[in-house]
């Protein structure tokens, strides 16, 4: 087994070759909350580093599509291109130091709404 183990570390050093660990930083708690025409996420942070976040959106039957043009640095998002009534699914990926996009968390979903009673615009 040691001999295995050498073996493994001489074909890293020669080939330049770094393990990755992708699936190791994993957003976790993804939590939605829906508002008027607004749905806001968050979730906990790895305990590795990472160098931010990726929000990926779908509707029922469709497929999730990347929401954020630019990495997230923080561990929240508002997210105002939903449509009241309409439910949305959600999932957060994190890219490690290394650039490697990490597994997703769990999905989440909200439906945005307007609260009984509130007057729009007010």
């Amino acid at each position: 087994m040691r001999v295995l183990g050498i073996m493994l570390a001489l074909l890293i050093i020669l080939t330049g070759y770094t393990l990755s660990f992708a699936d190791d930083i994993q957003p976790k708690g993804l939590k939605a909350v829906a508002g008027n025409n607004v749905v806001y996420l968050s979730w906990s942070k790895p305990d590795k580093a990472v160098q931010g976040y990726w929000v990926y959106r779908a509707i029922p039957e469709g497929e999730y599509q990347r929401i954020n043009t630019v990495l997230l640095k923080k561990n929240f998002y508002k997210d105002t291109a939903v449509a009241n009534g309409q439910l949305y699914w959600y999932t957060v990926t994190a890219v490690d130091v290394e650039d490697n996009e990490n597994a997703q968390s769990e999905n989440v979903s909200a439906t945005p709404y307007i609260r009984k009673g509130s007057i729009i615009g007010y």
